[in-house]
């Protein structure tokens, strides 16, 4: 079951775009995550750590229970033991960056321990969520972490909006930089530092992101490709396999999470073994 709330606090609409708790029983052991163009605070509850797999049996990286991932740029596997009772938050695209000091590209394809970014806090933050089930207390106790962190740059912030705004429309990058009379080295130092990935990319990653949408609905046509600013459907299809690894008639969804998607070998490996 998850429960997913937009923050309550206006200073923080603008970085987070939902906190939620998750907790599950599900039977199946592994799914693949997909490709996303927005961070997260990761908040394993029930294990002492957060472990990606790039297939079931082989670790790619693994770390502490609060860990900050970035933006993926291709999927991993998760093992779904470290979902019984996690929370987080799901930024926007321009939110992790907001909460500390470090480059975003640090995160990118990455989960960095949080005690590494925030310190001790972050182990107090897990503890404090642990000595309550409900639900509530653990937003609040959650949006006062990110409040007490929150770096606003508001020129800059405005700016990135912008660019986000314009690439979300389909406008492409050297035509937007050269309407906005920025250089290419400030625009790559800006998405560097505050999104992660390079602004073509992001864009990639968005109009996935809508794709993923549009196959969850059963509505991945010429028409949802074209509003996707994608040249037409085959276009939209080479893009979603070459992200996704499948083709969108064969990627099927976890329940609403229409990111995560069940694997084939799901019933033929368990946590640790080799391939």
């Amino acid at each position: 079951m998850k429960q997913a709330i937009p923050p309550s606090s206006k200073k923080l609409e603008r970085y987070v775009q939902v906190i939620w708790c998750y907790s599950s029983d599900s039977e199946h052991s592994f799914e693949k995550v997909l490709p996303t163009s927005k961070g997260q605070l990761l908040i394993n509850l029930r294990q002492p750590q957060l472990t990606h797999w790039s297939q079931p049996g082989v670790v790619l990286r693994t770390s502490g229970p609060v860990s900050l991932q970035g933006i993926l740029t291709q999927p991993v596997i998760i093992d779904t033991e470290q979902k019984r009772e996690i929370c987080g938050v799901q930024f926007t695209p321009l939110g992790l960056s907001a909460f500390m000091h470090d480059k975003a590209s640090r995160f990118t394809d990455s989960m960095v321990n949080g005690v590494e970014v925030w310190g001790d806090p972050a182990t107090i933050l897990r503890q404090n969520l642990q000595s309550t089930g409900d639900v509530r207390i653990r937003f609040e106790a959650i949006q006062e972490f990110l409040l007490q962190r929150l770096i606003e740059r508001p020129a800059e912030d405005a700016a990135l909006e912008d660019w986000i705004n314009a690439l979300r429309s389909g406008g492409r990058v050297n035509t937007i930089r050269s309407s906005l009379g920025w250089s290419q080295r400030r625009l790559h130092d800006l998405f560097h530092r505050r999104i992660g990935v390079r602004p073509k990319l992001f864009a990639r990653l968005e109009r996935f992101s809508g794709s993923l949408a549009g196959v969850a609905d059963h509505t991945p046509n010429s028409a949802h490709a074209a509003d996707l600013q994608y040249s037409d459907q085959a276009h939209m299809s080479r893009e979603f396999r070459h992200f996704s690894g499948t083709s969108p008639s064969d990627h099927v969804t976890i329940g609403q999470e229409i990111a995560h998607a069940h694997l084939e070998t799901d019933k033929k490996f368990k946590t640790g073994e080799s391939n």
